[in-house]
């Protein structure tokens, strides 16, 4: 497939939308990195489970992508299924799963519970890149490689909960190390955002890429069928 020759020597994100109960939902979602099992190209990027997509996933794990590259002037729009892998200890037992201004309420948490159980059976019913692949040591190996400041965004309060003041935050930790550096009280602030932190792979099945940097621009759909892909010419 040519979006998995995407040149990434520099941060690269793309909007992802899924679906809510009543409406579309969008957000940006960095790109972390391209995955292959034979004819099965996987798309890599990282979530807080706690978050609201998660749950729109887990309920609808058709998804959209639109990816703009200015760069090359060539824009790729990517139909699929998304799977979420939470960590196994999430959550554990004596996580209050606390928002900005408190703990979640008791219907909030168990939604936000519900929808991690529904994701790890999703995920490890989905086959991906063989299963002989452990997707778990991906998950840990991927945290680690993130900046301390990435690191400590999973052990903040739940993303979207309210707050009092923009000044509560500097309550929060700027930067946490890796698990295998961390002592004391870092250490368990370490643990709470592995525990949060979550892969998101994104299996394509449609891919609609237009090229606006060659004249005359082009636009070419691809179609997964079975395990082969279908390529179609298209009025950009």
């Amino acid at each position: 497939m040519q979006f998995m020759q995407v040149d990434l020597t520099v941060l690269v994100a793309y909007q992802l939308s899924s679906l809510s109960t009543s409406q579309p939902r969008v957000r940006t979602l960095v790109h972390r990195e391209f995955l292959s099992a034979a004819n099965r190209p996987l798309l890599l990027a990282t979530t807080d489970i706690r978050t609201p997509k998660a749950q729109q996933i887990a309920n609808s794990p058709s998804v959209e992508i639109a990816w703009w590259l200015a760069d090359a002037q060539e824009q790729f729009r990517i139909c699929g299924t998304a799977y979420i892998l939470p960590s196994p200890d999430f959550p554990s037992p004596d996580d209050p799963l606390t928002g900005g201004t408190g703990k979640l309420g008791e219907k909030e948490r168990e939604d936000v519970v519900d929808a991690a159980t529904s994701l790890r059976d999703s995920f490890s019913k989905a086959g991906l890149a063989g299963n002989n692949y452990d997707w778990e040591s991906k998950r840990v190996e991927t945290f680690e490689a993130m900046s301390g400041h990435m690191r400590a965004s999973w052990a903040r309060p739940v993303p979207g909960t309210t707050m009092n003041s923009y000044d509560t935050a500097k309550e929060w930790p700027e930067s946490l190390p890796k698990l295998s550096e961390a002592e004391g009280e870092e250490k368990r602030l370490v643990q709470r955002a592995m525990r949060n932190f979550a892969l998101v792979v994104i299996d394509p099945l449609v891919v609609d890429h237009v090229e606006l940097g060659v004249v005359p621009n082009q636009r070419t759909l691809y179609t997964k069928k079975g395990d082969e892909w279908q390529a179609q010419i298209l009025v950009p």
